[in-house]
């Protein structure tokens, strides 16, 4: 159960939504940095006094992290629960390359109609 977050999460999104001081964004470096690993992450930021504007940022893979409970709490603690997103790992199909088997580019039926065969 302790490795359900590490190997369920594809992406970790972080909201800034107020404009952090700089021992508070040094902090947040230092503890992304501490669990280096192989996902990614977003920054979800609003400008100061517009809510409605967001934009998404995503540093160089050198800031990818090991999500684990302990990480996922830490940053809850910097920047409250609901500004830390796990995004959930897009579920693979069986043939361990995250796509589907095609024939020459295309991509094949698997599933037909009853009564037809796929192609």
């Amino acid at each position: 159960m302790e490795q359900a977050v590490e190997r369920l999460t594809g992406k970790l999104r972080l909201r800034i939504n107020e404009t952090p001081d700089a021992s508070r964004l040094r902090e947040l470096g230092e503890v992304l940095q501490s669990r280096p690993g192989r996902c990614p992450i977003d920054f979800e930021v609003a400008p100061a006094g517009r809510a409605d504007l967001r934009a998404v940022v995503t540093p160089s893979p050198s800031w990818q992290v090991a999500p684990d409970r302990g990480l996922y709490e830490r940053l809850c603690e910097l920047l409250q629960e609901q500004n830390v997103v796990l995004v959930p790992r897009r579920p693979g199909n069986g043939n361990g390359r995250r796509h589907y088997a095609s024939d020459r580019g295309r991509q094949t039926a698997v599933f037909a109609r009853s009564g037809q065969a796929p192609g």
